[in-house]
């Protein structure tokens, strides 16, 4: 529930409701509610679309940072050629996935979640 904390620390930082936040989002209240009530959680969508919205990085969004402004620091180079390193064929694999139709914008934000992943499980192994 990390992310719906934050996504309502933000909205209350920034003096805004949670009705004014689903108008600005483009959904109705009762998606808040049931993030709060546990019953759904934040799509990756809307996790992008908040993290633009408020100015934050979506790793921040999902608690992989406590750093809010990650984003607006340069990328680690090593971290970049690993993600360029990754076959083009994959990006055509993800975008159909489930019937989805994933943007480039998209699949590249699973890809750096499941990175972020990748790396914090091999962490975890070495602790």
């Amino acid at each position: 529930m990390v992310t719906v904390e934050r996504i309502l620390a933000l909205c209350a930082q920034h003096h805004l409701t949670a009705v004014n936040y689903c108008e600005k989002m483009g959904f109705s209240k009762s998606v808040v509610t049931g993030w709060k009530a546990g019953k759904s959680k934040p799509t990756a969508d809307v996790i992008r679309k908040t993290a633009e919205l408020f100015d934050v990085s979506t790793d921040y969004l999902m608690g992989m940072t406590d750093d809010c402004q990650s984003h607006k620091r340069p990328a680690d180079p090593q971290y970049l050629q690993k993600l360029q390193e990754i076959p083009s064929m994959h990006f055509h694999l993800l975008k159909g996935i489930e019937g989805l139709d994933l943007s480039e914008r998209d699949v590249d934000f699973i890809i750096k979640m499941a990175r972020a992943y990748k790396i914090s499980s091999q962490e975890e192994e070495k602790k």
